[in-house]
This record gives structure tokens, C-alpha cells and sequence, in this order.
């Protein structure tokens, strides 16, 4: 069955196509519809631990959980060729790569926020 081309899906919860979170907040509360959308990457990264009042440095936080996802990529690796699954590995291998090139990004960004603290 055919959608029709003007027709929207209705969400109750989770995110909308913009990737807003639609419905009620936790505790019941409603979403104010004057917040700006949260923005991807470091930027909405930034934007939660201000919220959250987080005294951790939020790009070492992000550095912390990319480096948990290498490790996690490590252990994938060595199963997928244990196991002889070379597709698996080599798209495990692509996606370990991108991983690493966040990390090496991550890494520098934290360097250059040291760098104007101190």
C-alpha cells in the first residue's frame, strides 16, 4: 500500500523527521515549543552538559565513550575473522577507521581547549 505524497507521519514520542524529540518530557512534563531543535555533534554534546551542570569536560567525555567504541570495534574484529566472516570484517575495519578519525579529532579539540584554559 502507497503512501500519499502529502502525507506525515504522526509521532507521539521519540524524534521527529528534524530529529527533535516530540512528546512529553520525563515526569510527564510537556516539550516547550519554542526551544530551538538540539543541534548535532559536539554542539548538542556542549548544550547537555551546560544543562546538566556537568563538571567533566564535555569533549572528554565524548573522548572517553569514542574510545570505549574502539575497543568495542577491536573485539568485533577479532571475532568476525575467528569466525571467517570477511565482509563483516571488512565493514567493521571501515567503521573502526571513521571511529579513529573522531578520536584524532576529539583529541586535538581537547588539546586547544587546555591550551585557552591554561
Amino acid at each position: 500500500m502507497e503512501r500519499e505524497p502529502d502525507a506525515t507521519p504522526f509521532h507521539t514520542s521519540g524524534p521527529s523527521p528534524s530529529g527533535t524529540p516530540v512528546g512529553p518530557l520525563r515526569g510527564g512534563e510537556q516539550r516547550d515549543p519554542g526551544l530551538r531543535p538540539a543541534t548535532p555533534g559536539l554542539d548538542a554534546f556542549w548544550l547537555e552538559a551546560d544543562q546538566q551542570a556537568s563538571a567533566q569536560d564535555p569533549i572528554e567525555r565524548e573522548l572517553g565513550h569514542r574510545l570505549d567504541t574502539l575497543a568495542r570495534y577491536t573485539i568485533l574484529i577479532e571475532a568476525a575473522l575467528a569466525e571467517g566472516r570477511d565482509r563483516a570484517v571488512e565493514i567493521l575495519l571501515r567503521q573502526r577507521e571513521r571511529e579513529e578519525a573522531l578520536v584524532r579529532r576529539l583529541r586535538s579539540a581537547l588539546r586547544r581547549t587546555r591550551g585557552e584554559r591554561g
